[in-house]
């Protein structure tokens, strides 16, 4: 069992698309800060035996695991801009677009269950521990970890409109324009990988 906080290593992205030979296409991707505060559980049992047979010994076992993780109550804040020196160095923006998301306590909806055989043949040719012949086969699960919680975290972004007006193709606060496109709530399903707007 493990509860992981994270914060996003780039706070208030603003990713700039620039079009040199049209600058009236410009625009930013804006999106606030992204973190999540997941938990996760894993249980795990396994039973085994070894019998032998002459110089055959078989080592026979199985295992079960189940993987289930939660997404903890935590807020992701609003959108700021970001530019040191500027009045506007974190000030507010597109505040009934890109708002505080509080996000409720719940139960990922993605479990996962594995029994795993696993089986282990030593033939000893001379009956003398020198020349042994060994095989072994087995179904091994790997832990999703805090990806079978983290990925059902609603992350938020959205464009807005941007003049580059003195054409340095850095963004200033006073040539950011409206926000025509957002999402504000977007989510990955871990058995496909594909988002889903909810």
């Amino acid at each position: 069992t493990a509860d992981t906080t994270t914060l996003s290593l780039t706070p208030n992205q603003r990713i700039a698309y620039v079009y040199r030979d049209d600058p009236s296409g410009n625009y930013l991707r804006i999106q606030p800060n992204y973190f999540l505060d997941v938990g996760f559980e894993r249980i795990s049992a396994y039973i085994q035996d070894t019998i032998t047979f002459g110089k055959l010994t078989a080592s026979i076992g199985l295992r079960y695991d189940k993987e289930q993780g939660n997404v903890n109550p935590f807020q992701q804040p609003y959108f700021t801009w970001y530019e040191p020196g500027s009045p506007h160095h974190n000030q507010r923006v597109f505040a009934n677009q890109i708002s505080d998301l509080n996000i409720a306590e719940f139960k990922a909806p993605a479990a996962w269950e594995l029994i795993s055989p696993r089986i282990s043949l030593t033939y000893d040719i001379n009956d003398d521990g020198k020349n042994v012949v060994k095989l072994s086969a087995g179904r091994y699960m790997s832990q999703s970890g805090n990806n079978i919680a983290g990925n059902y975290v609603p992350y938020r972004y959205g464009f807005a409109a941007w003049t580059d007006t003195n054409l340095d193709e850095i963004p200033q606060f006073n040539e950011l324009g409206d926000l025509f496109w957002d999402d504000p709530f977007v989510q990955v399903n871990p058995a496909t990988d594909m988002n889903n707007v909810t």
